[in-house]
């Protein structure tokens, strides 16, 4: 914001400076052609630093939509408990003797 009222200004100053310098060549004929001329460029400076942060502008504000998006995405994704029970079957064999052991399993997330 600091940058865009900066070259705001410089804009403002440019167009004082051509708006002096064009009465001055008016009211007095000694002045050349090309001193009426020198607050424009101040002025486009300002208005092409103005266009510069306003498309800078544009381009931040989808990047930070994009990320306060992920975070309150993953706020609501932790915040909810998830919970999955599956069973457990398996054949273990030690030493001759199997056995079939059968279980459940819990799995939480948080």
């Amino acid at each position: 914001m600091g940058g865009y009222v900066g070259c705001g200004v410089l804009f403002v100053a440019g167009a004082v400076q051509f708006t002096t310098n064009n009465l001055r060549y008016y009211r007095n004929s000694g002045y050349s052609r090309n001193s009426g001329n020198s607050g424009v460029w101040v002025m486009l400076m300002g208005l092409g630093g103005m266009a510069s942060i306003e498309i800078w502008s544009i381009f931040d504000a989808v990047k930070v939509t994009k990320v306060n998006d992920m975070y309150i995405r993953s706020l609501r994704r932790t915040s909810s408990l998830k919970l999955e029970l599956s069973l457990y079957v398996d054949h273990i064999s030690i030493i001759n003797q199997s056995s079939n052991p059968i279980g459940m399993t819990i799995r939480v997330e948080f």
